[in-house]
């Protein structure tokens, strides 16, 4: 177990008071990737959070996503704030593999986007790299 903090930084107050961990030993043996070491430790520290939904609801504000791709995991999904009605989407690829992005049907890719919100590429087919942090703009169909 490690932690990268110095006595200053990033935080001088961090060891003062209560302190709780959380640690999970995992055996591997055939290999850290083949146990999918980065998602249960995500699955770990950020236990999904699930809110049911009224199967009678046909009003939803925006179509729901498919499933996404092994090892695609969703860390924000906001609306724009421009007022357009666009999400703007960031997904972390914990995985060796290249990873495709499909929002489904009712969404359109705009644009790829940096990590400050600034278009880096139109449209086209969402791919995300090995080990990525990816950020997209969608626009309902």
């Amino acid at each position: 177990v490690s932690l990268l903090r110095a006595p200053t930084w990033p935080d001088p107050g961090a060891d003062n008071g209560f302190q709780r961990l959380r640690l999970a030993l995992m055996p591997c043996g055939e290999g850290w990737r083949q146990a999918r070491v980065p998602l249960q430790a995500r699955r770990l520290r950020e236990p999904l959070w699930c809110h049911p939904v009224d199967p009678a609801a046909t009003d939803l504000p925006f179509p729901a996503w498919p499933p996404l791709a092994p090892d695609l995991a969703l860390v924000s999904l906001r609306a724009a704030d421009d007022g357009s009605g666009d999400l703007l989407v960031a997904l972390q690829n914990e995985g060796p593999c290249r990873r495709p992005f499909d929002p489904g049907p009712g969404w359109r890719l705009l644009a790829r986007l940096d990590g400050l919100g600034a278009s880096i590429s139109a449209g086209g087919s969402a791919v995300v790299g090995p080990w990525e942090l990816a950020f997209w703009r969608l626009a309902r169909c």
